[in-house]
């Protein structure tokens, strides 16, 4: 059973999982991306313009503010 405060905001906590979600994806297909060009065998210039446009979009990500759910 879910509990009443939770049970109030379900629209919200759903939006925070799955903006987090999204940022930890981008963020995770940088760090892949990026540490296989260095390691391993480099990637073709289009990829890494793709991988590099990823990296202002996190940035802009960042200064969103996800609202809280409201505290019982």
């Amino acid at each position: 059973m879910l509990t009443a405060p939770l049970a109030h905001n379900p629209p919200i906590i759903m939006y925070q999982l799955f903006f987090y979600g999204i940022k930890v994806l981008l963020i995770a297909i940088v760090i892949a991306s990026l540490g296989s060009h260095i390691l391993l065998e480099p990637l073709p210039a289009a990829t890494l313009t793709k991988i590099y446009l990823i990296i202002p979009v996190l940035i802009v990500l960042s200064f969103i503010k996800v609202e809280e759910r409201q505290k019982a």
